[in-house]
């Protein structure tokens, strides 16, 4: 088996063994979402340390492993340590490259499809595709009208690309996208105002005809605490399903996982104590459940990354 990734940065692989490695650098410095945000988890990992493929991999899509320069990585899952590691791609930034990959890699096929959120061009982001030989294409390069600056990667369906941009769109406030695997038909499904959240950082999850995804900010409430929404695949019809009010949780930094009709996801602060907290909320907007907020003590404080499920455990 064999676990794809990327990394956007200098810094991590020495000779097939990690060195130097930062972990909680997942947004650069022009989308500090929190001052706490900025190098506040910094580890350096030795090389007598063991981390499972399905953590390095998660980290790399992620952005929050720092590698030898902006990297499409290939990794066999067939020992505890990376022994063999593979360049797809090097980034080469400017007009036809894209730079700095910070969402996990989304696969069709043999082609592996991402955003860049610099470079392009007008150097403010882009999506593009890889094979898994090599291969690479540029699909689009994001401007301020279409949504600029894209942290979250893409979902598929079918041969339709969605995901989001922090910023840019009708308000600067960000966007939800589609557009085809060839990079034809790039359509503009909602431009978010401050009522209805701004900046998604986490990638949207399908059901049926409809996205689901998070807002960082903003939203019906003042406090700039964000929202969870909805969007149709044609963006006709938009929703805001929760607006955040600090008490049961605010700035979600992160994509949510479905089970069934309910979804599941994480707020970056908020909550009883302002240190994070897991929700879950149904797809028609009913039944907000606070699941757990963070203490920052022994339970850990500001999730970040996307929850995964496994039978009734998140």
């Amino acid at each position: 088996m064999t676990w794809y990734g990327s990394g956007n940065h200098q810094r991590g692989f020495n000779n097939g063994k990690y060195c130097e490695t930062c972990i909680g650098c997942g947004i650069p410095t022009w989308q500090e979402l929190d001052s706490r945000r900025k190098h506040s988890t910094h580890k350096v990992l030795t090389k007598t340390e063991t981390h499972s493929y399905w953590e390095i991999i998660r980290r790399i899509g992620n952005a929050s492993f720092i590698l030898i320069a902006a990297t499409l990585l290939r990794l066999p899952f067939d020992q505890a340590r990376a022994q063999t590691l593979t360049t797809l791609y090097n980034f080469t930034g400017g007009s036809s490259g894209g730079k700095t990959p910070l969402g996990a890699l989304a696969r069709l096929g043999a082609t592996l499809c991402g955003t860049t959120g610099y470079g392009g061009s007008a150097g403010t982001g882009t999506v593009f595709e890889v094979t898994t030989g090599g291969s690479f294409s540029l699909d689009d390069s994001l401007t301020s009208s279409t949504g600029d600056y894209p942290v979250a990667g893409l979902i598929i369906s079918g041969s339709t690309f969605y995901g989001v941009t922090t910023g840019g769109g009708a308000n600067n406030f960000g966007t939800v996208f589609k557009v085809q695997d060839d990079g034809s038909s790039f359509t503009v499904l909602h431009s978010f105002t401050a009522t209805d959240g701004y900046g998604p950082v986490g990638s949207l999850v399908l059901l049926g005809t409809n996205l689901y995804g998070t807002a960082y900010h903003e939203g019906p409430y003042s406090g700039n605490y964000g929202t969870v929404f909805v969007v149709d695949t044609d963006g006709v019809v938009f929703n805001v399903l929760h607006g955040f009010q600090s008490t049961d949780g605010c700035n979600p930094a992160t994509g949510m996982v479905l089970s069934g009709t309910t979804l599941y996801g994480t707020t970056y602060a908020g909550g009883a104590h302002n240190d994070g907290t897991i929700f879950s909320i149904n797809t028609d907007g009913s039944g907000f459940t606070g699941l757990h907020s963070f203490a920052g003590t022994s339970d850990g404080q500001w999730p970040e990354s996307e929850l995964v499920g496994s039978g009734t455990n998140l």
